[in-house]
């Protein structure tokens, strides 16, 4: 069994200015599997991590309901409750 990795931390060679990183952060939020990107350190990575998670399947799941590949399922014995 391989061990799994739910985030990775990228050092800068140098301080760089907000507009100067951003071809940077650009790129890596094309590349699969990344969630998102934050500049600077997150206060809670893991509660960033989660964020981002909870966001991407939220989006997924709209995007589904918009070109009709997910349906809603209403429980109506939740209703009014």
């Amino acid at each position: 069994m391989t061990d799994r990795v739910s985030h990775l931390t990228v050092a800068l060679t140098d301080d760089f200015r907000t507009d100067d990183v951003e071809a940077i952060v650009s790129a890596i939020r094309l590349l699969r599997g990344v969630a998102g990107v934050t500049l600077g350190e997150p206060t809670s990575p893991g509660e960033w991590i989660e964020r981002r998670r909870i966001q991407q399947r939220l989006a997924i799941d709209i995007l589904g309901l918009l070109d009709g590949s997910k349906r809603v399922v209403v429980d109506p014995r939740k209703e009014g409750a």
